[in-house]
């Protein structure tokens, strides 16, 4: 009989632990809002004026890499900065989307975004759209 109680003890005390160290690492995903490589400032930072922007690769359900809208006069050409677009709606981004910012928006750096690219590691800044 002790002998099980032991080995129940010990079953209890494992998963509890499990659960626990689940939650931890829950909690760190949610502190870099769930996408590794990024680090988000605790207020809204520069504001990007970029009219439109284009999605070059979409990264995960809320977030995109995309190229800023270039300063050309011949049409509507995406060569500009890259950014990482991230927003907290149920939008979901995909590859050559046109984002256009309206004018009751804002374009406001929110954190930094470092990726591993073919060419070495790459950072970019994290922008989100929101009200003015």
């Amino acid at each position: 009989m002790k002998n099980w109680l032991i080995f129940l003890g010990g079953l209890v005390s494992g998963v509890v632990l499990t659960i626990l160290v689940l939650l931890i690492v829950g909690l760190a995903g949610q502190k870099n809002g769930g996408l590794p490589g990024a680090t988000f400032f605790d207020q809204p930072g520069e504001v990007v004026d970029v009219p439109a922007f284009k999605v070059m690769q979409a990264i995960d359900d809320n977030a995109a890499l995309v190229h800023g809208k270039s300063d050309d006069s011949y049409g509507e050409h995406f060569f500009g900065d890259l950014y990482l677009m991230y927003n907290n709606t149920n939008h979901i981004y995909y590859d050559d989307e046109v984002i256009r910012v309206s004018s009751d928006k804002i374009v406001r750096q929110i954190g930094i975004y470092r990726y591993e690219a073919k060419i070495g590691r790459k950072t970019v800044p994290i922008i989100a759209i929101m009200d003015r």
